[in-house]
């Protein structure tokens, strides 16, 4: 009988060895659980338990976009410009003789009425063209013209035009030279000198 009780306390060690790992195992196994759990979305832990949660930034509008300048008026050259490109030559000549007389600088007066001439040229109007181009040669007989961009009858009419020019310069010339002798002889000396300023001009 001994030796059956001691096979049974034999036997029933190994139990309670399993039951005695079991109980110290189970609260370890546990605490690491719960420390190693993620916490479901929106869970606030610890110190941020009962507070709200902060708001979320607002974001900007885009900023609108620029608005474009309103398109420029064509200037009337511009205008004279766009004529001529849809064949309104005469059109375009009326507009370049209305610059020319609100244009008081020689060099850009002489421009805008050749401009003028060369499409009254080729209008038909050769009487015309002589006309404007005489106008603006004779404040400037000696403006850089340049035939090649013209036809020869337009070079023939700016040549007769330019010869009459300087004839009208010499004759005005001398008749400011003879008004500057005559201002001379009654001792306005003054007005003299200015009169042999505009001849010599």
């Amino acid at each position: 009988m001994e030796s059956d009780l001691r096979a049974r306390r034999r036997r029933g060690r190994p139990l309670c060895a399993a039951l005695v790992a079991a109980c110290c195992i189970w609260p370890l196994a546990a605490r690491t659980a719960a420390q190693t759990a993620t916490p479901p979305p929106g869970a606030v832990q610890g110190e941020e338990m009962g507070q709200p949660a902060a708001a979320p930034t607002p974001i900007a509008p885009p900023s609108p976009a620029p608005t474009p300048p309103p398109p420029q008026a064509p200037t009337l050259e511009q205008q004279a410009e766009e004529k001529y490109a849809a064949g309104d030559l005469e059109g375009a000549a009326a507009i370049y003789r209305q610059l020319a007389v609100a244009t008081s600088a020689p060099p850009e007066r002489l421009r805008l009425l050749l401009s003028a001439a060369w499409l009254e040229d080729q209008l038909g109007h050769g009487d015309v063209a002589y006309d404007l181009l005489r106008q603006g040669l004779t404040d400037l007989p000696d403006y850089p013209f340049q035939p090649q961009n013209y036809s020869q009858e337009f070079v023939d009419i700016f040549l007769k035009a330019k010869d009459r020019a300087l004839a009208d310069r010499h004759a005005h010339a001398n008749e400011l030279v003879q008004r500057s002798q005559r201002e001379i002889a009654a001792e306005d000396l003054p007005r003299a000198r200015a009169t042999l300023v505009q001849a010599l001009a």
